[in-house]
């Protein structure tokens, strides 16, 4: 019940924070990954007997998981123009999801229960560390890419003519990428 709970809180927060505050996305996101992270940690490291409290705190804090994927398929939407290029982007991040989804109980190995399953929460830690690094390379440069496009003093008449046209996010130099 508290893991459904933060999941709940967590989406709602954070959808309700990126609406809020500009470019704040890829911070939650970095921000998110942590708990995760520890998490999995509390889970791995700790003693598990019988009402072990840092385990259940650990699978609690897990929860932060549901804002993390609402996040990456937001951003991938929001920072990906065309209409190929978007399905392409949505279709990706779907199946790359459903790998995850089919790899993760391959790691689990029943022989490793003494010492916590360490294949599945080290690929756990690595893949959200990961995303915390991506994270913050693509704030970097979107923010980076933003400001070279604000330099450009583009028309805003041409802005309106082209709103509509099927061009890319690199095509469009009016477009703006959302971090």
């Amino acid at each position: 019940m508290p893991l459904g709970g933060i999941c709940f809180v967590g989406i709602l927060l954070v959808g309700y924070l990126s609406l809020k505050i500009p470019n704040i996305r890829l911070i939650m996101l970095a921000t998110c990954c942590l708990p995760v992270i520890a998490g999995c940690a509390m889970i791995w490291k700790s003693t598990w007997f019988h009402h072990a409290a840092t385990p259940i705190a650990g699978y609690t804090i897990l929860g932060t998981f549901a804002p993390v994927t609402s996040l990456v398929v937001s951003l991938g939407m929001a920072n990906v123009a065309g209409n190929s290029k978007k399905s392409f982007t949505a279709a990706a991040t779907f199946v790359w999801y459903t790998v995850g989804n089919i790899v993760g109980p391959q790691l689990i190995v029943t022989q490793t229960v003494g010492q916590h399953y360490p294949r599945l929460w080290t690929a756990v830690i690595v893949s959200y560390a990961l995303l915390v690094v991506l994270s913050a390379i693509l704030y970097f440069m979107f923010k980076r890419e933003n400001r070279r496009r604000d330099m450009l003093n583009l028309d805003k008449e041409e802005a309106e003519r082209i709103a509509f046209d099927d061009l890319t996010d690199k095509q469009n130099l009016h477009f703006r990428y959302a971090y």
